[in-house]
């Protein structure tokens, strides 16, 4: 059965890499969301045995005497990160949002800022004054850009020949307070291992640059850092369910002002590239990969949906089980498209 994540994951890889993922890339998908739960058992021991550090910017050295604020990706193991950091002697803060399902794995010795709190800013910018370093996940996070007044939150940031929507307050935060921002990514390899990258900091430079220029800058040297690991193993990635929330997106073609004949001799099948189907909670959605939105369909029309993604019928049968006006209106969105005609 097909998922809410299924449908979206197809519609969000189809907008950023140009192609819909298939069944093979889902089931990677599903199976490195199950390596979380071995991740958050390991003990620091397992973890430093799996990791293969680069850092030829010598920052974990560094980061024994000043502050940095260290940012990743929900990619790969990134739950080993602050354990990581941690070990490698990094006295660190974790930002996120306030699942508690998270806070019960963190290591001993690891602190944790709700970054939806109002005050949160203060909180890491008098950390990083102190000498602590935080670590911070730029993709996705607790509230979406959905509306003007929020969006005003987010940087429009290039990503994969798109626009994205990321948050700028970690990035003005480490400019107030004069702190590198050094992106770190891990990656799972066939081997079993795991090859973490310390990339080169980057710096505030108040004299020529001032916070907002620094924000863009920053995060814009993040995402493209990231851009080679979609590239190398897209379904490392957990965001690829709600990325479109996040993502600046062209206008959908919504009206159809076409009408389109309807041919009762022809062939008609269900049009799975634009559109998909799931469950959720007893209710069932039909999804436009397009506008990246979903509509309450009835139990029948979904049923009739799935059998027609697979065999299609002549018009003549579906008169007889979708009302004619419902079916014009079907064609003429082009979810029902010809398959087969005379």
């Amino acid at each position: 059965m097909e998922t809410k994540d299924y449908v979206f994951i197809q519609a969000n890889t189809q907008y950023l890499l140009g192609r819909q993922s298939t069944d093979d890339f889902y089931e990677r998908f599903c199976n490195n969301r199950e390596w979380h739960g071995a991740d958050m058992a390991m003990t620091t021991d397992d973890v430093m045995a799996l990791h293969r550090i680069t850092d030829e910017h010598n920052v974990i050295e560094k980061a024994q005497g000043q502050p940095f604020v260290f940012c990743s990706f929900h990619y790969g193991p990134y739950y080993h990160l602050a354990m990581l950091l941690n070990r490698l002697g990094v006295s660190c803060v974790l930002s996120g949002n306030a699942q508690a399902s998270l806070k019960q794995y963190l290591p001993e010795g690891i602190d944790y800022i709700d970054s939806g709190k109002p005050d949160a800013g203060v909180d890491f910018l008098e950390r990083l004054s102190n000498g602590q370093s935080v670590f911070i996940m730029l993709d996705g996070g607790h509230i979406a850009p959905q509306d003007f007044i929020t969006r005003k939150a987010f940087k429009e940031i290039p990503f994969l020949d798109r626009t994205c929507f990321v948050r700028k307050g970690m990035a003005y935060t480490a400019w107030l307070a004069n702190v590198p921002i050094v992106p770190v990514i891990a990656v799972r390899q066939p081997d079993g291992g795991i090859d973490t990258t310390f990339y080169a900091p980057v710096q505030p430079e108040k004299k020529v640059k001032n916070m907002d220029a620094f924000s863009q800058e920053a995060l814009t040297t993040c995402f493209s850092l990231f851009e080679p690991y979609i590239t190398y193993d897209p379904a490392q990635w957990e965001s690829w369910p709600h990325w479109h929330y996040f993502m600046k997106l062209p206008e959908a073609q919504t009206a159809f002002p076409m009408a389109r004949p309807f041919f009762p001799e022809y062939e008609y099948g269900f049009n799975a590239e634009r559109y998909g189907l799931y469950q959720q909670d007893n209710k069932y959605y039909l999804a436009d990969k397009e506008s990246f939105s979903g509509f309450s369909i009835s139990a029948t029309l979904y049923e009739h949906f799935r059998r027609l993604k697979h065999l299609p019928a002549k018009g003549e049968t579906l008169a007889v089980l979708i009302k004619p006006s419902l079916i014009e209106e079907l064609i003429s969105k082009q979810i029902l498209i010809i398959k087969h005609g005379l």
